[in-house]
């Protein structure tokens, strides 16, 4: 068998290596993460009754017209609720609400749990500390929209992956209504993914 000669050898490793890492299993792509978007956002528990135990929308019947906003912490979103971040009404270019056209669901009763709203493309969320909460409102053209309740506060720091993917996590929230009912329960759960 004829030798290779040292420096065709040495070109032959430095080839092999720079397979061998463009070959990886795509764990080392990514750093840590800086950023992340909200994918999805899922509601799975909302108050159906208003604090005095009517209908959101009066006795004259029907559910409310669900739909839910982020805000920062420091907001109130029972006295400030156009100080958010995001919500469907809003950013109905690409926020969808799964049910059809409308960017909440109308008459909402309990079989129409869980409601679900696409954020495509993401929401980006451009510090991971920021202190967040979820609140959910009943939508009203004629008498302002009625605010149900909201989530605990979260800062997706406390989630974060050591590195970023491609894969989504989901963080689950758990609140109450607007009168912090504890048998009134209000549970959000969001789709993320990290970003580097």
């Amino acid at each position: 068998m004829p030798s290779i000669p040292p420096t065709v050898r040495l070109s032959l490793l430095a080839a092999c290596l720079v397979a061998a890492a463009g070959c990886d299993s795509g764990a080392d792509r990514f750093g840590p993460p800086t950023s992340a978007e909200i994918l999805r956002v899922t509601v799975s528990a909302v108050p159906f009754a208003d604090p005095s135990g009517d209908g959101w929308d009066g006795t004259g019947g029907g559910g409310p017209e669900v739909y839910f906003r982020l805000f920062d912490d420091v907001v109130d979103y029972r006295t400030r609720p156009g100080d958010d971040r995001l919500n469907p009404r809003d950013d109905d270019g690409f926020v969808f609400a799964l049910d059809g056209t409308d960017p909440w669901y109308s008459d909402a009763e309990a079989l129409d749990l869980p409601m679900v709203w696409d954020v495509d493309p993401g929401y980006r969320v451009r510090s991971l500390r920021d202190p967040l909460y979820v609140a959910l409102f009943d939508y009203d053209p004629t008498t302002g929209d009625d605010p149900m309740g909201a989530t605990e506060t979260f800062s997706l720091i406390d989630i974060a992956p050591a590195r970023a993917s491609d894969e989504a996590v989901i963080l689950r929230l758990d609140g109450f209504d607007r009168n912090d009912d504890p048998t009134a329960a209000v549970r959000v759960s969001l789709t993320i993914r990290f970003l580097d």
